[in-house]
């Protein structure tokens, strides 16, 4: 309550860029991913960026229902690509 922000602060150390996901779901979430938040987002190589997700849009992102933000259950951040080798720097998650 009372936030508007989920800030989630990363690097990508690496030369190359890096395609992520964020994830959001609440106990409610069904296991389809139309049932949850996502938000894709590509690292360039060496970046170093605050990503800024509206509250309002992890709450309106399940179809046909809102998110719970008083049950989340699990937030993810995940790599895009297959290469597993790649490095990913969490430096802070935050609400605003």
């Amino acid at each position: 309550r009372g936030h508007s922000m989920l800030l989630v602060d990363l690097a990508n150390p690496g030369d190359r860029e890096l395609p992520l996901t964020i994830r959001v779901n609440d106990e409610q979430h069904n296991l389809s991913q139309d049932d949850r938040f996502n938000r894709d987002f590509v690292l360039a190589a060496g970046e170093r960026r605050t990503l800024q997700i509206a509250i309002a849009d992890i709450t309106a992102a399940p179809r046909g229902r809102l998110l719970d933000l008083q049950h989340v259950t699990h937030m993810a951040i995940f790599r895009g690509s297959s290469d597993r080798s790649e490095a990913l720097i969490l430096n802070r998650i935050w609400l605003q």
